[in-house]
């Protein structure tokens, strides 16, 4: 019998993303790394209409061990935007579990990226997907021992 996994709504959604930029923020590489690239992103998840503005902390955070910050539904209070990226929430799910390689689904368009600015540089971004990749396998085990077992692909 097929598995069936149970389809992420708007608030489980912000709930497990949420956790998993916690992660990001605090991780003692990937943190910092994600910061050095300057910019704001802005992803939009079009199907439970809901956007999200991850940027670099402040220098204060920073120090602090928290190197990114975010906020949801254009609250975000920085500098605009340096990239849009507009996917479906299951494939952001796909791809936080590595079920899924962005990389290829950018090149599908299922992943959808367009530059708002110069400052973007996609090849930054793409040298921090072996950084990012071994993550997903302790973010399943996470996803699992915070009750979001369900979600697990």
């Amino acid at each position: 019998m097929e598995k069936v996994h149970a389809t992420l709504g708007p608030d489980d959604f912000r709930e497990l993303t949420e956790m998993a930029l916690e992660r990001l923020a605090a991780h003692p590489e990937a943190g910092p790394r994600l910061a050095r690239l300057g910019y704001v992103s802005r992803f939009v998840f079009p199907d439970l209409k809901l956007v999200l503005d991850v940027g670099p902390a402040d220098s204060r955070k920073r120090k602090k061990g928290r190197h990114l910050d975010w906020a949801w539904g254009g609250a975000w209070r920085g500098p605009k935007a340096a990239v849009l990226v507009s996917l479906p929430s299951s494939v952001a799910n796909r791809c936080a579990q590595g079920k899924a390689n962005a990389g290829a689904l950018v090149s599908r368009n299922e992943i959808v990226v367009t530059p708002l600015s110069d400052a973007f540089d996609r090849d930054a971004v793409l040298d921090l997907v072996p950084l990012l990749t071994p993550l997903s396998r302790d973010w399943v085990e996470e996803m699992k021992a915070e009750g979001f077992g369900k979600f697990v692909l």
